[in-house]
This record gives structure tokens, sequence and C-alpha cells, in this order.
């Protein structure tokens, strides 16, 4: 089975993956491409949305999130935004903040291989047959690239403070 580059590592700006290309997850590292194919797959996308009440833990510094939003690329933006506004809150003895999150998410599968019509380039192949399998793992890596995907999500906080009225009784 295949693994799936996605977190800081698929970010990087000094190198791009490409389709073909070699990759090593123990080293975190792109190789040359190594793999030739002709055909590749149609574009496909999948959305997901997730709306959520964020309620505060009582006594506690946390929130009590949809399990969906933890998986969120915007998950840490979320927990900073709602850490200043609990501060502000606190500040306040009259009032209480209350909070939806909603995310919007598109992946995008640009292109991946058709792995039937894919062959091995004729450099790699030849290194293969004179035995230089350390030489060939150095060039192309122990895997490769089948597909890129690209994620784009949006999330919006929507908070608002409820204000209560003090009164004092005098018995």
């Amino acid at each position: 089975g295949g693994f799936v580059l996605n977190d800081y590592r698929a970010q990087s700006r000094d190198v791009s993956p490409e389709l073909g290309r070699g990759y090593s997850f123990a080293a975190d590292t792109f190789y040359s491409k190594c793999l030739s194919f002709e055909d590749t797959t149609a574009t496909s996308f999948d959305y997901d949305f997730v709306l959520s009440q964020v309620k505060p833990k009582d006594g506690d510094d946390s929130y009590e999130f949809s399990r969906r939003l933890n998986e969120k690329y915007s998950y840490p933006f979320l927990l900073e935004q709602l850490a200043s506004s609990r501060k502000m809150d606190s500040s306040s003895t009259v009032s209480r903040s209350s909070h939806f999150v909603v995310v919007m998410s598109l992946d995008r599968y640009h292109k991946s291989i058709d792995e039937s019509g894919s062959v091995i380039v004729p450099e790699a192949i030849e290194m293969i047959e004179r035995g230089e399998l350390v030489g060939f793992f150095t060039l192309c890596g122990p895997s490769y690239v089948r597909t890129i995907r690209r994620l784009g999500e949006v999330a919006i906080l929507f908070s608002w403070q409820v204000k209560y009225a003090r009164s004092t009784y005098n018995v």
C-alpha cells in the first residue's frame, strides 16, 4: 500500500513534487524522476464542510470541539483565536462568549499516474541490470509520487458576547 504525505514536508517551497519523482519518507527527501508514464487520471475534487459549536470546558482553559475539527489544518489557528477571545472574556465578569466554527475544505486531486501503463526510465533499469541497487535507490528513492493533491481551507469563527446584568439584593 501507499503512504500519504500530508504534513509540513509537502509544503516546502524549495522542492516541488512531480508525478513519477522518487521520494523517501524516512529521509524526507525527493529524488530524480525515475518513473515514466503516458496516461493520467482526470482531476477530481472532495468537498468537506464542518459546522460546530465550541464549548469552553468548565474550570479549564480548553474547549470542546467536534472531532472532525481536530483534523483540519486551521485547527491551530482556531485555538489561538479562541484563547485570545477567552482572555478578553475573563477580564469581564458580566459577559460570556459563545462560538461557532465553520470550516470548508476542498481537496483537489490534480492528476494521478495510471500505473498500468507506467515504466521505470531506461537509465534506472540499466542500473538494476548491472546490480547497482544502492545506486538505483540513491537515484530514485524507495517510493515515488503517484498523485498530487492540493488542499484549500476556509475557517470562520463566529464569536459573540452575551452580557448579563448585575444586581445586588439587600435583605
